[in-house]
């Protein structure tokens, strides 16, 4: 690989994400998703974005929209004992700036 293929964006980079328990139960965020990004974004459920955004990959994701409905009340605060320092506001840091 040459340098200018270095410096060049990943065209198949997630720009952003979705975070729910079931993308699918908003349509209207997945059209907007969509309009704005194409395929260039990408769902998690609540587990997998505590997993995710302590990874390297997720510094390329400008923003996540975290979806949740009255279904989701019970499992709010998000808490996960492997999750090193992930307070529940922390989380929800995380999740609508993308950046730790």
């Amino acid at each position: 690989m040459t340098s200018s293929e270095n410096s060049q964006p990943d065209e198949d980079q997630i720009l952003a994400c979705t975070v729910c328990r079931d993308v699918q139960n908003f349509d209207l965020l997945i059209e907007d998703m969509e309009t704005a990004l194409g395929d260039k974004w990408g769902d998690l459920t609540l587990t997998e974005a505590v997993a995710f955004f302590g990874q390297e990959e997720a510094k390329g994701i400008e923003f996540a929209a975290l979806a949740i409905d009255d279904s989701d009340e019970d499992d709010l605060p998000l808490r996960d004992p492997d999750c090193r320092g992930c307070e529940p506001s922390r989380l929800a840091s995380v999740a609508a700036t993308g950046r730790r």
